[in-house]
């Protein structure tokens, strides 16, 4: 992971850089030159490193000069880290002195970036001779010849109907030539579909060709595969032209001819409008179908995505690899046949995979009992032997992704993934470099949907995201596949990118050595004694990450030991106190955790990098007398790089004076309405996502509340929560509704539960012109009669109302268009 190595260095010279900028050490003046020349280094290294996007020669050479590079990156930036990481210390240590006044002394890194300078030197040149190297033959790259027709096909017959219909011949036959899309994941049967499409539908054209493209596609190359297969003898005299040449003999070939052309395997949106320009289109009813994994691709043509099988699908294609065509399970095998074939997850690779390895092994009750427990080696095994196939998708992947792809290895297998956790992760790490025009988290959100552009992270809402676009596309959940997530964690361990700690007695020893981050299964591993003593061989590990079920007791993270970390996730770990400990960890930028106590002042206030602080509670212990919530230290205002502020339990206090300021907080969640205040809002100038929750005082027959929301210009997100709404009351006051022509303007997810406003408020709402969200909840609004009025919810696109009494809705002309 040399690319990522080099963009997370970059970043961190340019701290240093600042650092430098206030003083300079009179014991090292030459300090400031030090990192700009070791900046240049870096950027020039990473600029070849981009190379291999171009080229798509990666041999195993080239993966293991990665490798070292990527060491030797990441063990500078140790030193470069270490070295700040004493000079903060040392700084806050000076009470006396403001901070950034203490010189910054850069002297006892020379010698280290003088070895570092020459032994990249050495990597570099040898990478850019393997880079420029003959590439290797793979068992992808295309072949001209089409297999025989694929046995029976499970659950694509719908598709096979539709694409069948695209493709036959309708007479009159005054038709443009069409091209049609396959597209989905690896090893989802694309190419098992196109097989049957192409038997059954050749026999009405003059013509019909098949060629795989993959990932290393040479215009000319598969030009001259098409004609070998159009027109052989005279494939053989224009073997020695141009590819213009090519290009206008291959269109001459086709003329007058109505052709059906297959294009398997297409990696880039670029091949399928290169080759068409050599195709000639004579308006009769020609056809181009082509199968890809990107969305990209099947942006500008018909396309038909195809699916993850169901259950039953998954049961039927199980049963008959295992047991044959015409066979059925034996009854007593039944139970653990279903569960085999839920644990496949519905992609036919899987299932076929592990079919074949059942078929061939008894078929008694103890082994598929076992196999359906996985207690047996059964899948790991299938997944080894499906990374063959699988293993390119991941490979030739652009290097600004690789490192999304393999983070994704951090959270347990089999389950979904907050998005926006995501991208907040991602932001923090430092391995994702944006350009001038958008922000990292804009960055983050592309790349994410460049991976489900990909077909290799799942998107459960089922909707097709593309890369292709410049604005970022927001994912509310997604999934790795099991087969893709064996990938992930097994290259991440070996680029030692992120090791996985999930039982005791696995993990430990050279595995661990090295590694950048750690992801722990158990929370409860931290109170072995083994456990954190070898977390010292980690001491420069950069992520820690609690990735299990929440853990009730207080366990001890040995943070003190751990200076480097730059993300600790560990809301699934109590604490009874806050851990003051991490207020040390100085190139912290996302903290998340749960504590039953305040925040004591002066803690995470030294923490000048944090980007995210999340904090839940696990118990609410409210004050005897007033039973208000507690505010946080009022240092919070110090903290000038926050962007994400989620504290259940606690709310921000008013700034301490007239210039405070938190200028790039973009969430403000889970705060009650004394965080609302006009004096706290203005001084928030970017807030776009506010949370708020309302506490219900059963001693009061309504509930008033009061916030002013004239300073929210930039909100996108509103959800406001009432916590124990009495349903026999409703809100006294309405400023909700008072303010709405504020921010109705940038205003796009409005969620509202327990509010019990009557229903013709909602006209206020429904004048919101860029509103695409709307979720009510538990009588947000009550009444049995809603009157939607004329040109309402223009943009609305999703509407959700759950615990409602309305029994009646008439929904005036011209709205939800």
């Amino acid at each position: 992971m040399a690319y990522a190595a080099a963009i997370s260095l970059k970043r961190t010279i340019h701290s240093l850089q600042i650092a430098s900028q206030s003083s300079v050490h009179p014991n090292n003046p030459s300090g400031p030159k030090i990192l700009d020349d070791t900046y240049n280094t870096v950027n020039s290294l990473q600029q070849v490193l981009e190379k291999s996007d171009i080229r798509k020669n990666r041999t195993p050479r080239l993966h293991s000069l990665d490798r070292q590079i990527g060491r030797a990156l990441c063990d500078l930036e140790d030193s470069f880290e270490t070295h700040l990481w004493n000079h903060v210390l040392l700084t806050q240590s000076l009470e006396s002195q403001p901070l950034g006044s203490t010189p910054l002394n850069l002297q006892g890194l020379e010698e280290g970036v003088r070895l570092f300078a020459r032994s990249v030197k050495t990597m570099k040149k040898a990478y850019k001779k393997e880079l420029n190297s003959k590439p290797l033959p793979e068992e992808d790259d295309f072949v001209c010849s089409v297999l025989g027709r694929p046995k029976k096909i499970v659950g694509f017959s719908e598709v096979l109907i539709t694409i069948k219909d695209e493709l036959r011949v309708k007479r009159p036959w005054h038709e443009s030539r069409k091209v049609v899309t396959i597209v989905g994941m690896a090893g989802i049967g694309k190419t098992a579909v196109a097989k049957e499409v192409y038997e059954d539908v050749s026999g009405e054209y003059d013509c019909c060709v098949w060629v795989n493209i993959g990932p290393k596609y040479v215009y000319r190359d598969v030009m001259l595969s098409l004609l070998a297969q159009i027109n052989p003898s005279g494939h053989d005299k224009i073997l020695p032209e141009g590819d213009m040449k090519i290009a206008s003999f291959l269109c001459r070939s086709l003329k007058g001819r109505r052709y059906l052309i297959i294009l398997d395997d297409v990696w880039d949106r670029k091949v399928c409008s290169q080759l068409t320009s050599s195709f000639s289109d004579d308006k009769n009813g020609s056809r181009v179908l082509q199968t890809t994994r990107l969305h990209d691709v099947a942006l500008f043509t018909n396309d038909h995505e195809i699916r993850l099988l169901g259950k039953e699908q998954s049961w039927e294609l199980l049963c008959e690899k295992v047991f044959g065509d015409g066979e059925k399970c034996p009854p007593q095998l039944e139970k653990y046949r279903k569960m085999i074939a839920v644990s496949c997850e519905g992609l036919p690779l899987t299932i076929v995979t592990v079919g074949g390895m059942l078929s061939k092994a008894e078929k008694t009750l103890e082994y598929w009992k076992k196999v359906a427990e996985k207690q047996h080696s059964v899948f790991k095994d299938a997944y080894e032997m499906m990374s063959r196939i699988l293993y390119p998708r991941y490979y030739y992947l652009p290097q600004h992704l690789k490192a999304c792809f393999l983070y994704m290895g951090v959270f347990p297998e089999n389950i979904k993934i907050p998005g926006s956790k995501l991208i907040k992760l991602w932001s923090a790490e430092g391995f994702l470099q944006p350009d001038t025009s958008q922000t990292v988290e804009n960055l983050a959100s592309r790349c994410l949907a460049g991976l489900v552009s990909n077909s290799l992270v799942i998107n459960p809402q089922k909707s097709s995201y593309s890369s292709y676009f410049k604005e970022p596309v927001r994912i509310k959940t997604c999934a790795l596949h099991s087969a893709f997530w064996h990938i992930s964690t097994r290259e991440a361990e070996k680029a030692k990118f992120l090791h996985i700690l999930s039982s005791y007695g696995e993990g430990f020893g050279e595995d661990i050595k090295g590694q950048r981050r750690l992801s722990v299964g158990k929370s409860v591993l931290f109170g072995i004694k083994d456990v954190r003593n070898s977390m010292e061989s980690v001491s420069t590990m950069h992520s820690l990450l609690c990735v299990g079920p929440p853990h009730m007791y207080p366990v001890p993270i040995c943070f003190d030991r751990l200076r480097l970390l730059r993300v600790v996730d560990a809301d699934t770990v109590r604490f009874y106190r806050f851990p003051v400990e991490v207020s040390k960890l100085v190139h912290l930028r996302y903290l998340a955790l749960t504590c039953d106590q305040e925040i004591p002042a002066g803690t995470v206030s030294k923490l000048r990098n944090l980007e995210s602080l999340i904090v839940g509670r696990y118990l609410f212990i409210k004050k005897s007398s007033v039973g208000a919530e507690p505010f946080l230290p009022v240092d919070i205002w110090d903290m000038k790089e926050l962007k994400h502020l989620q504290v259940t339990g606690f709310d921000l206090p008013a700034p301490p004076c007239n210039d405070s300021l938190l200028p790039n907080l973009l969430t403000l969640s889970d705060v009650s309405i004394r965080s609302c205040t006009e004096r706290i809002l203005e001084r928030i100038p970017k807030l776009k996502k506010l949370g708020i929750r309302i506490e219900w005082k059963p001693t009061v027959g309504s509930c008033c509340f009061r916030f002013e929301m004239s300073h929210l210009h930039k909100v996108e997100s509103l959800k406001c929560v009432v916590l124990n709404p009495n349903l026999g009351c409703q809100l006294a006051a309405r400023p909700l509704f008072d303010y709405y022509r504020t921010f109705s303007s940038h205003l796009q997810k409005l969620s509202l539960t327990g509010l019990g406003f009557p229903w013709r408020d909602m006209s206020e709402i429904g004048r919101m012109d860029n509103l695409k969200v709307l979720k009510l909840r538990c009588y947000a609004f009550r009444g049995l009669k809603w009157e939607t009025g004329r040109d309402a919810f223009p943009m609305l696109n999703f509407l959700l109302i759950e615990d409602s009494d309305v029994v009646e809705w008439n929904v005036g002309h011209n709205s939800f268009k």
